[in-house]
């Protein structure tokens, strides 16, 4: 009878630590059967990101930047103004006053013309004059050579006898008078005074009717 008992008291130990042992590996394999057997979601493709954009349509302006600044401003040149030739002012150019502007080459004061006008048609005269001497002393030279090589004596003429001191100084006075002339335009061309450059008038000292001289301060 107790051998009955003890054996019974062993299965139902066993069946204690067995039982829940079976149970969880049936839930286990319930598990397994279920996760093998589960049917795939559907892929989905993720959506296109949309990024919103504000556009302007580019224009060329101008536009003025203005840079708060002080200090003393000065002119990177200072001229005076002042004649080469002398005479009566006769015209000034509106830009010629003090605080007028003016651009590279403008006119600014015209000096009375018609005495250099004179002295360069003297001058053309004179050098028309000259150049016609020079032309004969020229051809005197040559006959002269030819006249003693008619002679035929073999000897070697002096230059007097070539008139050769006549043609050097008939020469030098028809470049003299070509010097005249070019000195001549060149007075007629410093009646129109002309701006070196641009710039800006500070002081304005003549004006019409006042007579200049090589040296006086117009401005």
């Amino acid at each position: 009878m107790s051998s009955q008992l003890s054996s019974f008291t062993i299965m139902q130990k066993l069946l204690k630590w067995i039982m829940p042992t079976l149970f969880l590996g049936f839930c286990m394999a319930i598990a397994a059967i279920m996760m093998v057997t589960k049917p795939e979601p559907p892929r989905r493709s993720p959506p296109n990101s949309i990024i919103t954009v504000d556009a302007e349509i580019v224009k060329r302006e101008t536009y003025q930047v203005i840079i708060p600044s002080q200090g003393i401003i000065q002119a990177r040149t200072r001229s005076m103004l002042i004649p080469e030739v002398s005479g009566e002012i006769i015209w000034i150019s509106d830009s010629f006053r003090s605080g007028g502007f003016f651009g590279p080459d403008e006119e600014l004061v015209k000096i009375d013309l018609r005495d250099y006008q004179t002295s360069l048609v003297v001058a053309k005269a004179t050098l028309a004059q000259r150049t016609s001497a020079y032309e004969i002393e020229k051809a005197q030279h040559e006959q002269a050579k030819i006249n003693w090589e008619r002679l035929g004596n073999g000897k070697k003429p002096t230059r007097l006898v070539l008139r050769e001191p006549q043609l050097a100084e008939a020469r030098a006075l028809m470049q003299s008078a070509a010097a005249g002339v070019e000195r001549a335009e060149r007075d007629l061309n410093r009646t129109v005074i002309k701006a070196p450059y641009e710039g800006r008038i500070l002081n304005k000292s003549v004006d019409i009717g006042q007579s200049v001289f090589p040296g006086t301060m117009l401005a």
